[in-house]
């Protein structure tokens, strides 16, 4: 996008004292303007590196606009390539703002209801929200699309509704962001009411450690991941896509113990990839999964972990569950 942008800003400064400087000191000035909006509104992450790649476009657009002015100097020149650079910003920008609009509806948090109950009449779900990926702004849970009070401290929240009756869904509205799908229900029973996921029922692994415990499992990428004392234990169905990376955030409550280029995030970001050869970390095979351990951290205390799988650059499955 920036590659064109740097094009129209040579155009419209070539008569000025310093064009070079100018088109710079304005591209400058609309990447950090992109990269704080974003940060401001939720919408991605302040990141130096777009930051240079997007001036280091702009000066890749001076350049060419340079060059042309060297083969072509007739003055109807200028006119052409002012508005071919105009509409070269137009067509990379309608992307860029679909793909902007995309990233709204994405389900990029994580979301888990540690308990919930009748109390008084009402229903109290308390659980923990945050966004993995940036600052967690403040927000509001739905409970069958009506906005429900809600509380929060830090990544944990309570909920209150009126009694449920009936089979409801469990959304959350982020500030800025439109009211998204958690993939949890809650529905009532005989003895008060009780917590439905979408991710179906677990299935029993009866060869694993008596002392592993399930954290977390999705039925349609044939996964399941368990909790063994210090480590984490994967259990990935052989007939995955082999270009899948797993990803796991981890999350503390002593950010300043994180390795220096996470402290900003506030969390550890660790991956493997599953590959069609044995991984270095893969243990072993129990029925059809291949099992895969990570210890977990030692140096900072570990309050909660997202794990999930990112194929080909797009996130294909999240799941959060806290550390015992």
């Amino acid at each position: 996008m920036f590659i064109p942008l740097g094009y129209f800003l040579s155009s419209a400064f070539f008569n000025s004292k310093h064009p070079r400087l100018c088109t710079l000191l304005s591209a400058l000035f609309v990447s950090v303007s992109i990269e704080l909006l974003q940060f401001f509104t939720y919408r991605g992450m302040l990141d130096v590196d777009d930051l240079v790649s997007n001036v280091c476009g702009a000066v890749l657009g001076l350049l060419i606009y340079r060059l042309l002015c060297k083969v072509d100097k007739q003055r109807w020149t200028t006119g052409v390539m002012l508005i071919a650079g105009f509409v070269g910003c137009i067509i990379t920008a309608i992307p860029a703002a679909k793909s902007s609009i995309d990233v709204k509806v994405t389900k990029e948090f994580a979301f888990s209801i540690s308990s919930v109950e009748v109390d008084n009449g009402k229903t109290v779900i308390e659980g923990e929200c945050f966004l993995y990926d940036r600052k967690t702004p403040s927000y509001t849970i739905l409970i069958d699309g009506m906005e429900v009070t809600t509380d929060m401290d830090g990544q944990v929240f309570r909920a209150e509704a009126s009694r449920i009756d009936h089979k409801a869904e469990v959304q959350v509205k982020f500030r800025g962001f439109p009211a998204t799908p958690t993939g949890v229900w809650i529905k009532p029973t005989a003895s008060g009411v009780e917590v439905e996921y979408v991710a179906g029922e677990a299935p029993v692994i009866p060869d694993l450690p008596r002392t592993a415990v399930l954290k977390a499992w999705n039925t349609e990428n044939d996964t399941l991941v368990y909790q063994d004392g210090e480590r984490l234990l994967w259990l990935i169905g052989k007939e995955i896509d082999k270009n899948t990376e797993v990803i796991y955030h981890i999350h503390t409550d002593e950010p300043e113990k994180l390795p220096e280029r996470r402290v900003q995030y506030g969390f550890d970001n660790r991956g493997f990839r599953v590959g069609t050869e044995r991984a270095e970390n893969e243990v072993s095979s129990i029925d059809h999964y291949r099992v895969f351990e990570k210890e977990i951290p030692q140096e900072y205390n570990v309050t909660a972990v997202v794990v999930g799988f990112n194929t080909d650059g797009t996130i294909t499955w999240s799941d959060s569950f806290r550390i015992e």
